[in-house]
């Protein structure tokens, strides 16, 4: 829900403030860590899969970790992950 007003606590009448308030829907169905995205490799585009805590690529074989529930997929992040299918 999105709703604008103007801000009462304003110094200058030639300059209003406004407010805009944004409420999250508390009604959608989003669980924290539940990826149901398909991401894709940065580097070769091909999809990657959920291994651990990091998106795994079998063919560039380069893992993007999860930070704080974040996915870094960005290139500049990958770790070389050559064994990491072995270990998960």
């Amino acid at each position: 829900m999105l709703t604008w007003e103007l801000y009462d606590g304003a110094n200058n009448p030639l300059n209003p403030t406004g407010l805009m308030i944004i409420k999250k829907n508390q009604d959608a169905n989003i669980q924290k860590n539940n990826y149901e995205i398909d991401f894709s490799c940065p580097v070769t585009h091909k999809p990657l899969k959920l291994v651990g805590n990091a998106y795994y690529s079998e063919e560039s074989m380069l893992a993007y970790p999860i930070l704080n529930g974040v996915p870094l997929l960005m290139k500049e992040y990958a770790v070389v992950a050559t064994k990491m299918p072995r270990y998960f």
